[in-house]
This record gives C-alpha cells, structure tokens and sequence, in this order.
C-alpha cells in the first residue's frame, strides 16, 4: 500500500499541490469520457423532421336530385426521420483547452526552473520554439504585426526561470508555481486587452493545437509500455509468484494481439471491432503512468527528482494531452482525434513489442525463478534501457511511415484550420469560416469536420449538389450518422430516391445498431412502395432503440397509407402512448371508415406539437365522441399565434366536425371564416356550397360558388351547375352544365350532355328520353302547376324507388314555398308504391313528420315517432330538436322549449321551419319583445335570403313594427323567388 499512496512521504505542500493537479488532470480525463459517450454531440446533434402526408377522406356522402356528392375532409399521416443538425460552435470548448493547457505550462515551467543548467537551457530552447510558434503577430497585439510580441512574451516567461537559476535556486516551488501562475494570468490579460483582433484567446486556443500534439505525442512515447510494466508489477508484486514468466508472456500476448486487431481493423483487413480503442488504452497507460514514472527514476536520476517533481511532470503531459483531447472531442474534430488515436496505436504497438524484448532480454532468468522482477525493471543488466527506447521509436516511426508519414501532420493542420474555421462562424463570419475548412479540407480530404460544415453552409446557399459531395467526403472514411442521413435527405429531394437509397443501405452497413439509420432506409423504401422491406427495417429500428418514437410513427403511417386490413382498436392498445403513432392510428381507422373508442387530451400550455395538431386532426375526424366541447377546445387553441402553422388546418376541420355533429350554423361560421383568411379559400367555398345544397337552400350555394368560381373555376364550375338547376334556374343550369361538356373528364362530360338534353329538351319530347334522364326531368322539368303532366310522367320512371324519389322531392318543393296543401295531395301519390330503398322510406316517414309539426299535429307526431320507431341521426338533428320544442311548447314546458328554439335559430339557420317556429314562440311568450322578434327574423334572413317561409314571416313582422320600406323589399324579393326559382 505504501507503493500506491506514495504520496504520503511528500511534505504537505507537496501533497496538495499533487492533489490540486490530479483534481485538474482528473476533470480532464472526465470530460473526454463525458463528451465520449456522447460523440459526435455536442457539436452534431439531432433534428427530429416531420412530414405530413394529406388524403382526401369522404368525410360526408349525400345525394341532391340524382346528383351524388361527397365532402372531403384532410386525413393526415404523421412520418418522421431524424436528421443531422449544423454544425454547433460552443467557444466556450476553446477557452476549456487554453485553460487545461495554461495550467499544465504553469507546471512545465516552474518544473523546467529546478531542472539542472544544461536542461534547463534545452528546456528555454524549447519555450522560444513554443512561443514563436503561436503566431501572435496575427493577433494584432498593441497593433504590432512583427516578433517583438513573441520576443517580449519569452522574456516575460524565462526571466523567473532565469532569476531561480542564477540568483535564488532555494525558492521554494510552490512560490515558483504562484510566480508562474501571476505571469500566465498576465500574459493572458494583456493579450485580451490590447489584441485589436476579436477573441484573441480563442485564436491562442486554435495555435495551441499543433504544440499540443506535440506534446501528447511525447507524452505517449513516454507511457506506451506502462501497461506491460503493470504485468510485472502485477505478477512479480502479488501474493502468488508462481510461473511468472509465463503468466507475463500470456498477458503480454494477449495485450499486443489486441492492439494488432486494432490495427488490422484500422487497415481494412478486418472488421472486428471487438478491441480496446487506442484512446482507452492511451487513458489505463496515462493512468498507471503516474506511479510508473516513480520507477523509472534510475534512468533520470541526475536530471529531476522522482518524487514530486517527475510525477508532476507527468501530470502536465498528461493534462495537455487529455485537455487536447477532451477538446477535439468535444468539438468533433476527428482529424485531430484520428491523429492521437494513431500515435497512440502506434506507440502501444512499437514501445509494447520492444518492451517485452526488453523485459525477456534483461529477466527471463529471474521471471522464471519468479522473482520480484518490479523492484529491478529499470535496473538493467544486458539491454540498457535508452536501447528499448530507441528501439521502440524505431519500431513507431516504422507504423508511421507504413502509414504515409504525413498524415499525422496533415491531419493535424487540417485539426488546427477546423478550430480557426469554428472560431470564424461562431462570430458569423461565414466567408472566412468557409476558407479555413477548405484549407483543412485540401490538408486532409476525408476531414469529415470539415466537409460537414462546408455541406451546411452549401445547404444554406441552396447549393444541393455541392452540399452532396461535401456529405460524400464526409463519410468516406470517418463517418457520422448525421453525415450520410443529410447527404441521403438531399438526394431525395432533388428526386434522386434511388441513390439516395443506396446511401442509406451504405449507412446501415457503416451503422448497423442505428435506429436512426434503420428507420430512415424504411421510410425510403416507404416513399419507393417497396413496402415488405419497409416494414422490416421499421422493426429493426424498433427492437434497436424501443424508446425512439419515428419507427412506431413510421411504422403506423406504412399501415396507414396501405390501408392495412388491420382492425385499428387493436392497434390502439398497443400505441395509445404514443401521440405520433396513434394519430397515424386514428388516420388507418378513418380510411376505413371505422369508429374507434378513445381519448384525447389536449396540452395544459396551449402550444400544440405536430403531433398534437396531427392528434387532433385525426380524432375530430372520427366524429369527436359526440363532444363538441372537445371542438370548441381546439378551435379556440387553433387560433393562438403559437399554433399558426396548424391554424387553417385544425379549423377547417373543426367545421368539418360541428357539421358532422349536426351544428350547422356553427359548421358554416367556422368555414367561412376559415376561407376568409386562407390564400386558397375556393376549396372551402365549394364545401360551403355543398352544405347549403344539402341543407335545401339552393340559393345559398349559389353566393358560395359564385366565389369560388372567381377563386378557381375549375373546381366550382360543377357545382355551380348543380346548384342552378337545384334552384330551378333552366336557362342559367343549361348554359352551365354546357361548357362543363368540354371536360376532360369522361364521366362529367356525359353528365352534362345528359343534363342538357334533360333540361334544353321541348316537353313534348321528355318521352325520348333514357337511362335516368326521365328521373332527372321528373325533378326539373315541371313547375309547380304542372301537377297533371307530372303524375302522367312519372309512368316513364324506371322504378317505384325513382317515382318516390320525385314525388318526395316535388312535395318538399312546395313545403319549402309554404303550401302545404300541395305538398299534402302530392304526398299523397306515394300510397301503393312498393319501395325497396330502406333509407327512402325514412325519408318518407320523416317528411311526414314535417308536414304533421306545420299543421301542429302533435299528437300524431308523437304516436308515429314510436310506432314507427323512426331514428334520428345527427343529419336529422334539426327535425328532431324542432319536434321535442313543439312538444314542451305543447306539454307547457317553456323554459326547455325556449332552449331548443334558441338552439335551433343558431346551430340551424337554413332550417326555415324551425327559424319560423322560433320566431313564433318567441312572440307568444313576450308580446312585448316585438323588436327582438324582428331581430331574429332578419338574421335569420341574411342567413338563408331566398327561403320563402322565412321571406314571409319577416315581411308580416316588418309590417307590425312599421318597417314598411324593409316589409315591401322583402316582398320584392319573395315574388322573384317564387317567379323564378
């Protein structure tokens, strides 16, 4: 034990100044650790991407005339790739260097004073070399750009050597070390201030690099055999001394076969990976090289002394070499790395294999009698110890020179160049930054820090090709994950999906345990239709890294987009975690159109992620759980300016679901004012058109295709054409279905050729007509006093079904104009007819309810509700509010009717029965609130303008208010609806 503490026998001064260095060494070593685990970050780090693939989902079938329409909503598919970020500079990694390498100079020096006469001269030699190295001319000191800063900086360094040496050699060291320290700290301080460059210890930091590879270069020389020495020790020290020698040649054996695998691999022979890196045998040797050092004193003896002085030196190489390290791992500069990972390998590897000749040649004899070899193992008999020194130089230099003897100086300049480069684009200056990793580049071709930074610059100038061959010199021999998903990224977009599959599988292969990897090369086989190999590397992903959430995304959104005949409440069990999956989930569950239970919960904090916003999307479109509050929730965080970029999106299907739900007027509210503020507003004019055509108000379909034709006629023109001939507008309908006839579309060409011979057609002809032409004409060519030819036509309809159809059609006709007695005897024309149409006969049924609530026929109404047993869907929400307030009106329960009435004037204002009733309770219960009445009429007139009981009752309430100028244009209006429509 006494070995291993031996620092009990320094005096108290020197036990802290050693525990002080090793607390400094040992934050140094931590840091690589700490950054190693992490590499390539902090400086490369992820982006998550995310892409939305939008399909139309028929959100809503219905049928006007013989017209069949569909509304469709957004159902989004969520995919997600990581990507590499841009290179980040954290200045602050340079200043941790300078520091590390300022305190380790600090020791170097107070050392190099106590050294004798002729080391020290060598010693002063060496620190001019240093100084004049650091280029200071270029940090504009005091303005000055020649030596006289680098002279002065040495004066200031080697006058407190001087002075110890020639004039007070009995200072004590810890008063060299404060001296030292005053002296850096000063140097440091005056270069701040008078430097006219910016950030001028920065640039010291980047000059530093080639003086301490020189330095880490010396310091693995010195320690490349410690782990063999530590053999010795461990077998020849130990408690049980038997067969040493073959025990050290086993161990010994072992340790150099793993450094040649290391090698092996290094070299392309092999490609296991299964051994020590050279950096983790470089950190044991640091490590045992603490102690080693202390045995070794037989060969230094008459240059310092072991203990401290030795030990301390050791610790300053050290703390230089790990402070150099830490820094280029930090930063990711792998030329840097690469460099120390080599002299490492090959020093381990040279001074390793000369070592055990050493240790054979001088104690084979005393290993094989096990002996306490360690006390002796630098007291050589036969082979003197500089003989294994330049013996195991010999042997590095030859791995060097193998190797191309300039790539370690090449590498490092391109090391140093990198640093300067970071320096310049943490301060912005692009251009410059630019030049220096091209410098560093041309010194070293496969600089991956380099290359990866000119990509991004070349991104951010648009400039895909070249950022693609930047990428490509970035993982040729030293990759990154980020580097060959990026360069794959830029392939797919310029369209080049198949090379930039072929990156992807060259990534895999660099990378197989990457989930990053795996689940982008699924989303390109995904994005090829290549779907068996997707899913595939989707599962590898997942088994990779089960805590990541793309593969599960990505992997949903391949069922999704294939529509897989997987039963989607199934597969909600085992995603309900996961927002992203099971918003994909939610989007295979609506292309199948089936009701899934499940819950959402919006975020406490009102910032909608994408896959929140993907969530919502989805889940409105299953109908919301019959919960407008829910609606309403993401509506009102829709419209938060955190969430603008999901604002159209949200809201536009918002009012897909209110309409859903059967709150039309919500419905119409929420679209109009999300094509108010949309830069393609005709797509939601044109949904808006559709509602009203299925809400019975022709009329109001027209105000909204008469927009969205001057938005984008190509898509308006169609129901344009509807709508006119719903609104029994001939003229205008035959002219609008005639340049329809135009289309490309066969379908929609055959169409309108059918409509125009329907409508355009002399009467006397309607008999020549075919297919469902006579049906069409039953609807559209006989006005509303032509009863005996209509009842004479309908023999030329194919089916009852169709004779129904147009007896039901021609009957709401005349309820919709406010004669009900019409609508009564033509009802009656469907008595006998055998219907085979189940939801036909619904509709029958339900009109018959309509017709019974306007003559107030209450108690039939309820009787036929049960015998009849007749269901109301949210598409008959407004009949069946309608009936219940009729009833509470009839059951003297005002205040629920008052309810229904409020809730029927503002969720259905294109239901004229209901508006009209409303208007007509309101009335009754308050007499004198006449004004509110007319309030009510009028807004509900603005809202359906051509609705004929709502023209009515506005005109009698007009009139009884004295509003006679408004009374009398309303009739005006009134008489043109019945004239022309």
């Amino acid at each position: 034990m006494q070995f291993l503490a031996f620092w009990k026998n320094y005096s108290t001064v020197y036990r802290r100044i050693l525990a002080g260095f090793a607390v400094v060494v040992a934050c140094a070593g931590s840091l690589y650790w700490y950054t190693y685990i992490q590499y390539p970050a902090p400086s490369l780090t992820w982006q998550s991407v995310q892409h939305l693939d939008t399909s139309p989902w028929a959100a809503h079938a219905f049928q006007v005339g013989p017209f069949d329409l569909t509304v469709y909503g957004d159902n989004l598919v969520l995919t997600e790739r990581m990507l590499g970020n841009d290179l980040v500079v954290n200045p602050n990694s340079g200043y941790l260097f300078l520091t590390g390498c300022a305190i380790a100079f600090i020791m170097l020096l107070a050392l190099m004073s106590v050294l004798p006469r002729f080391w020290f001269y060598i010693s002063a030699g060496i620190l001019i070399f240093i100084v004049a190295s650091l280029r200071l001319e270029s940090l504009e000191i005091a303005g000055l750009v020649n030596r006289l800063p680098a002279i002065l900086l040495s004066m200031l360094l080697l006058l407190p050597g001087v002075w110890y040496q020639f004039v007070s050699p009995a200072t004590s060291f810890f008063r060299r070390l404060v001296v030292y320290t005053i002296v850096i700290l000063v140097a440091g301080v005056l270069i701040h201030l008078l430097a006219h460059t910016g950030s001028p210890l920065l640039y010291l930091s980047a000059d530093l690099i080639p003086i301490a590879m020189i330095g880490s270069a010396v310091f693995i020389a010195l320690i490349a055999h410690e782990i063999i020495a530590a053999f010795i020790t461990l077998i020849t020290g130990g408690f049980y001394k038997s067969k040493s020698l073959n025990h050290f040649l086993i161990l010994s054996v072992i340790y150099l076969l793993n450094l040649w695998f290391a090698y092996a691999h290094k070299m392309g022979w092999v490609n296991w990976d299964f051994y020590l890196h050279p950096l983790v045998v470089l950190f044991i040797s640091s490590l045992l090289a603490v102690w080693g050092i202390r045995r070794q004193s037989p060969q230094y003896d008459n240059i310092i002394d072991a203990d401290p002085f030795a030990v301390y030196g050791i610790l300053a190489l050290g703390l230089l070499t790990w402070s150099l390290v830490s820094y280029l791992q930090v930063t990711a500069n792998d030329p840097g790395l690469s460099t120390i990972s080599d002299l490492s390998l090959y020093a381990h590897l040279g001074y390793g294999m000369m070592f055990v000749i050493y240790v054979i040649g001088n104690f084979i004899n005393l290993l094989g009698n096990n002996m306490a070899v360690y006390k002796v193992l630098y007291q050589p008999e036969h082979m003197p110890f500089f003989t294994y020194r330049f013996a195991g130089l010999i042997a590095t230099l030859g791995f060097v020179f193998v190797n191309f003897w300039m790539r370690p100086v090449n590498d490092t300049m391109a090391a140093y160049h990198n640093a300067v480069a970071d320096l310049y684009l943490s301060r912005g200056e692009v251009l410059l930054a630019e030049g220096y990793y091209k410098s560093g580049v041309s010194f070293g071709t496969y600089n991956h820090h380099g290359n990866y930074a000119i990509a991004n610059i070349e991104v951010m100038r648009n400039n895909r090709t070249r950022a693609i061959r930047a990428y490509d010199n970035a993982t040729s021999r030293r990759p990154t994950e980020m580097a060959f998903l990026n360069q794959a990224e830029l392939l797919r977009q310029q369209g080049d999906k198949l090379q930039s599959l072929q990156v992807l599988e060259e990534a895999a292969r660099a990378f197989p345990r990457s989930a990053h990897v795996w689940n982008s090369l699924g989303y390109t086989y995904m994005d090829l239709h290549v779907a068996d190999s997707a899913a595939l590397a989707f599962r590898r992903a997942r088994r990779l890294d089960p805590r990541a959430p793309s593969s599960a995304i990505n992997y949903t959104a391949l069922l999704a987009v294939r529509d897989a005949p997987l039963k989607a409440d199934s597969l909600l069990t085992l995603y309900d975690g996961d927002k992203g999956a099971k918003a994909n989930v939610l989007a295979l569950a609506n292309r199948q159109h089936v009701q899934v239970q499940t819950t959402f919960t919006l975020p406490a904090d009102s910032m909608l992620s994408v896959y929140d916003a993907v969530l919502a999307q989805n889940f409105l479109l299953q109908g919301a759980g019959q919960d407008t509050a829910i609606v309403r929730t993401v509506w009102t965080m829709a419209g938060k300016k955190q969430n603008s970029a999901f604002r159209e999106q949200l809201r536009f299907t918002c009012a897909m679901a209110w309409y859903q739900l059967g709150m039309t007027g919500s419905a119409l509210t929420a679209m109009q004012d999300v094509a108010l503020s949309s830069l393609t507003p005709e797509r939601y004019n044109n949904i808006l058109a559709q509602w009203a055509l299925e809400q019975r108000a022709p009329s109001v379909a027209l105000t909204y295709t008469r927009f969205a034709l001057q938005q984008n006629p190509q898509e308006a023109q169609f129901l344009n054409a509807v709508a006119l001939t719903e609104a029994h507008r001939t003229g205008e309908a035959i002219v609008a279905w005639d340049s329809l006839q135009r289309k490309k579309t066969s379908k929609l060409r055959s169409l309108a050729e059918s409509m125009v011979r329907v409508l355009a057609l002399p009467s006397d002809q309607l008999g020549s007509l075919s297919g469902n032409e006579p049906f069409s004409a039953s609807l559209y060519r006989f006005d509303d006093g032509d009863s005996v030819a209509f009842k004479k036509f309908l023999r030329q309809l194919s089916s009852d079904d169709q004779r129904a159809k147009a007896i039901l059609e021609r009957c709401q006709r005349y309820f919709d104009r406010d004669e009900l007695l019409s609508a009564i005897v033509t009802f009656q024309l469907t008595s006998g007819l055998q219907l085979s149409d189940r939801n036909l006969l619904d509709d029958i049924r339900h009109f018959e309810l309509l017709m019974l609530a306007d003559r107030r026929e209450l108690n039939t109404i309820a009787q036929q509700i049960n015998n009849q047993q007749l269901q109301f869907g949210p598409n008959r929400l407004a009949e069946k509010i309608y009936l219940a307030a009729l009833l509470d009106v009839a059951s003297g329960k005002s205040t629920e009717a008052t309810a229904k009435f409020q809730w029927l004037v503002r969720e259905q204002p294109l239901f004229s029965p209901g508006v009209v009733a409303a208007a007509d309770f309101m009335r009754q219960q308050s007499p004198d609130k006449q004004l509110e009445v007319y309030k009510l009429l009028a807004a509900a007139l603005h809202r359906h303008p051509h609705s004929v009981r709502i023209l009515k009752a506005y005109i009698a309430e007009a009139r009884a208010a004295g509003f006679d100028e408004y009374a009398e244009s309303a009739a005006a209006t009134l008489q043109f609806v019945l004239e022309h429509e």
